[in-house]
């Protein structure tokens, strides 16, 4: 392993034992080999645990697998013991019920090699094949106010530079919807961001980005998170009173349209 380039790659999961096999056999699948896996089982109370352990001890690759159970303390905190466990420069995260595209690592990888003052780069999925940033560019600088007015990452999608979670902090702790948003919009407020137009993550085994199953079935609390959020910048002091407001108002009529959407596909 090549210290400068290892990624270490964090899966959180909670009584998700199946779909995060096919979740690791995607990072398995990956060309891109200088790589480190962190699982961390969040107190699943289901056979997660031992389904993780027997696949992981199958595995006939020399591939660095590390499983870590703790307590339950939701995403946020699988997410940064992931880190905290990890050693790499630079940090990849993938949810359990998510899979990554062969090739992903490699191709991001390569961008970020390319570009030493990127310290974020994220892709896209194939429930958002598109983004109104993007167009036909190859990718896009995401500046904080691109991701304040429209969610440009998902959390499977990204790596980040170790050094920038150092500095920004990592996922909070007293929330455990939208709670990734809070670090992306430290990370687009303090370093170059990108976005790339490949579509290398497939998303929650088909299911839609809201008003489904998982953390992201809760539309309300969804919305509830993504006002946290917003709140947390402005104490921050990275956004004025006047921009808070606007966001409540364009993040209600999302909400609205969310809860409209969802209804939809009941009735279907």
């Amino acid at each position: 392993m090549n210290d400068n380039s290892l990624v270490s790659v964090v899966l959180p999961v909670y009584n998700s034992g199946s779909t995060a096999i096919r979740a690791i056999a995607s990072i398995v699948a990956q060309n891109y080999l200088d790589i480190e896996v962190i699982i961390i089982n969040d107190g699943s109370t289901d056979d997660s645990l031992n389904i993780i352990n027997t696949y992981v001890n199958n595995l006939k690759n020399d591939l660095k697998i590390i499983v870590v159970s703790q307590v339950n303390g939701g995403v946020s905190a699988a997410r940064n013991r992931g880190i905290l466990e990890s050693s790499g420069k630079f940090i990849a995260f993938l949810d359990s019920d998510d899979q990554w595209v062969e090739g992903k690592l490699q191709y991001q990888m390569e961008f970020m090699s390319k570009n030493n003052d990127v310290a974020m780069s994220g892709t896209l999925t194939d429930i958002r094949p598109h983004n109104i940033f993007l167009k036909s560019k190859e990718f896009q600088y995401i500046v904080f106010w691109n991701q304040f007015i429209s969610n440009n990452f998902q959390p499977s999608t990204v790596i980040v530079r170790r050094a920038a979670i150092d500095d920004v902090g990592g996922f909070p702790l007293n929330r455990r919807y939208a709670e990734e948003g809070d670090l992306f919009f430290r990370l687009t407020y303090s370093y170059k961001c990108v976005l790339l137009n490949k579509i290398l993550t497939k998303y929650g085994n088909g299911k839609e980005s809201f008003g489904d199953s998982g953390l992201s079935g809760n539309v309300e609390m969804m919305w509830s998170g993504e006002l946290l959020n917003a709140v947390a910048c402005y104490e921050r002091k990275h956004i004025s009173s006047i921009s808070l407001v606007l966001y409540f108002m364009l993040s209600y009529v999302k909400f609205l349209r969310r809860i409209l959407l969802s209804k939809l596909r009941i009735k279907k």
